[in-house]
């Protein structure tokens, strides 16, 4: 039980008095609420054993009637930082002093806010931590030892506060950088202990790095000795903190990393031809991914990102016209690096073979494909296998899955990871595969995916996008998250509705007008993805004419089979369109535009008249001249 859930169950005192009672009970530390004048509704057992009183004694008084008169000070005073601040205060506290020793408390104090944001309660928790008292002060006496243990190590040592003041150091480095002993160099900056104006000023700026970034800082530097040497270190600078969490300070060890930098260049052109190898074989990976694909059914895209230069993950996809389907799959082949690209490499021309050749694809054709892998793959080695196909003629999905246990599904008002329990392929010789089929639908959005990304979206949680470009957007970026481990690979399909689309906008303000141009832009890419940069261009001159003369413009958006449809209409008083719409009507070269437009140039703005007809198939005027009609073949 959280404290979260505590705290949500005594908003709503009434009905769950008894379940706090007992919740209460069941904690071995001192539990309790009170009401906002301070008096108790509930205590715990711990609680009422502690003073040696009944619960009948304790609930509705105030802990000036109830505690020893030397333990309502500390209380009080975590009460009222409680009520000022209306946020959950935590303090360590004496309860209890005499020749035994100290007694401490660690005490906790909730707020209960209503709706107002009014303190109408407190809950609050004391624990004994007089043990803990105890070995803090144990360790305290324990600096003695570790100043002692600091000035044998090696290693240079030092420490900083927040103003980059010497703290302190070992031994080694007072003596072998500093030519000084400690109480020499506490109080003292770099750049008054060192003659080397550079080094001074690269060490007091990675210091600011450090306080910056509030993480350890680690970098290779050179450092020259008193005695005139120079070494190669590798420094780690690590911030520390007050009681208050806020930064005080940093440690930084340098540690003599001379020898192991003789060892790295040797090393070093063996990684280079190394990496040239890595260079070739993620290039042929690269260049064997399948295309984007499109058509009046559907949209396919994918997300290919190898954890290392090359990938154990495959995937590809196929559309059989004659068939109205897609097929397609994504396959994770165990482990990194060249052997196992060169492992997929067998098994992709496997299974383009059999998974994309047309044919009903079944369980028997897994156990086939897990029999080949046998034949192929070391004995260290397996393989997870999606494969996926969209029969538009049925509207059925059909999946059949060995290791790839989730897919994800996008509908217009939810986004789910979809589990398919199986087994690997390549272990035994029959595999644990499974099979679903399901209807799809138009409007939704498949990710398949290996499970790289699954892994990241299942730590992460999934996020709703509004199409397939920004699915495969976000699962792009999902792939440069600092958790990932894997190889991440997807290949996202979104059913389209149909051959019509419709959008209508209005605009009132800036803020709508800025809206508004975001979801024009969104809509051409989505509908005429070739013109969509110049269709915006002219269909934002009509936009920004009405609106600068309105101050309010409706817009009407549609795509009817080939050809986009565009509706710019605004509330102003229009101009005469009689001679406007004769000129769109005709036919024109380029030079002749100047012309046919040059007297309306101050009336309406000819310009943008001559523009959009420039980017567009078909441009009309109404009558009142406040509301343009804009067409576009696809």
């Amino acid at each position: 039980m959280t404290l979260d859930t505590i705290y949500k169950m005594a908003e709503n005192k009434q009905g769950n008095m008894q379940a706090m009672q007992l919740i209460f009970d069941h904690m071995p530390y001192l539990a309790w609420m009170k009401e906002h004048d301070g008096k108790y509704v509930i205590v715990n057992r711990a609680f009422a054993n502690f003073f040696g009183k009944t619960d009948e004694e304790i609930i509705g008084k105030t802990m000036l009637e109830i505690l020893p008169s030397d333990m309502v000070i500390p209380y009080q005073q975590i009460d009222d930082k409680v009520i000022q601040y209306k946020k959950t205060q935590c303090v360590d506290h004496i309860y209890h002093q005499d020749e035994t020793g100290t007694k401490w408390f660690d005490t906790c104090v909730i707020p209960l806010l209503d709706e107002k944001d009014q303190c109408n309660g407190t809950i609050g928790f004391s624990r004994k931590i007089s043990r803990r008292k105890k070995l803090e002060i144990e360790l305290k006496n324990k600096e003695i030892f570790l100043k002692t243990m600091l000035d044998t190590i090696p290693d240079l040592i030092f420490y900083k506060d927040i103003n980059s003041i010497m703290l302190g150091c070992n031994k080694a480095c007072s003596e072998m950088v500093y030519g000084t002993n400690e109480e020499n160099v506490i109080g003292k900056t770099i750049s008054e202990l060192v003659q080397n104006n550079d080094f001074a000023n690269s060490c007091l700026a990675d210091d600011r790095k450090t306080f910056a970034s509030n993480k350890m800082l680690k970098k290779e530097e050179k450092i020259r000795l008193i005695d005139g040497s120079v070494l190669d270190v590798e420094t780690e600078k690590i911030p520390f903190y007050d009681e208050q969490g806020k930064v005080a300070g940093l440690i930084a060890i340098s540690r003599d990393i001379t020898d192991r930098k003789r060892f790295e260049y040797e090393l070093l052109e063996r990684e280079r031809h190394a990496k040239r190898e890595l260079a070739l074989a993620a290039r042929m990976q690269e260049n064997s991914l399948p295309q984007p694909l499109g058509n009046k059914n559907l949209k396919v895209s994918s997300v290919f990102s190898p954890y290392h230069i090359v990938s154990g993950d495959l995937i590809n996809y196929k559309w059989l016209a004659e068939q109205d389907k897609l097929c397609g799959y994504v396959v994770d082949v165990s482990g990194h690096g060249v052997a196992t690209a060169l492992q997929a490499a067998t098994i992709k021309m496997l299974l383009d073979r059999i998974l994309l050749s047309g044919k009903t694809i079944d369980e028997k054709e897994f156990q086939h494909i897990n029999q080949r892998m046998l034949e192929y793959l070391s004995e260290e080695s397996f393989v997870a296998l999606l494969y996926f196909e969209f029969d538009f003629q049925t509207r059925i999905l059909t999946i059949i899955s060995a290791g790839i246990n989730l897919f994800l599904v996008a509908e217009p008002d939810q986004c789910t990871l979809v589990p398919i329990f199986s087994c690997y392929l390549g272990l035994f010789d029959k595999a644990d595969i499974q099979k679903i089929t399901m209807p799809f639908k138009p409007g939704e959005i498949y990710c398949m995916m290996s499970d790289g990304l699954s892994d990241l979206i299942e730590m992460h949680g999934t996020n709703m996008q509004q199409d397939i470009a920004s699915y495969t957007a976000w699962l792009g970026e999902m792939t440069k998250n600092p958790d990932r481990r894997d190889d991440c690979s997807a290949i996202c399909i979104e059913i389209l509705c149909n051959d019509t689309e419709s959008y209508i906008l209005h605009i009132n303000n800036d803020e709508e007008l800025v809206q508004a141009q975001q979801s024009i832009s969104e809509f051409l890419i989505r509908n005429i993805p070739n013109h969509a940069e110049t269709l915006e261009v002219g269909i934002n001159e009509a936009l920004n004419n009405g609106y600068s003369v309105a101050g309010a413009v409706h817009v009407k958006m549609k795509r009817y089979g080939g050809t986009v449809i565009v509706r710019v209409k605004d509330d102003g008083p229009g101009f005469d369109t009689n001679e406007a719409n004769q000129q769109l009507r005709k036919k024109m070269c380029h030079e002749d535009f100047d012309a046919a437009f040059e007297h309306l140039l101050l009336e309406e703005g000819g310009r943008g008249i001559l523009l959009m007809k420039m980017l567009c198939d078909r441009l009309i005027y109404n009558a009142k001249g406040n509301e343009i009609l804009l067409m576009k073949k696809i």
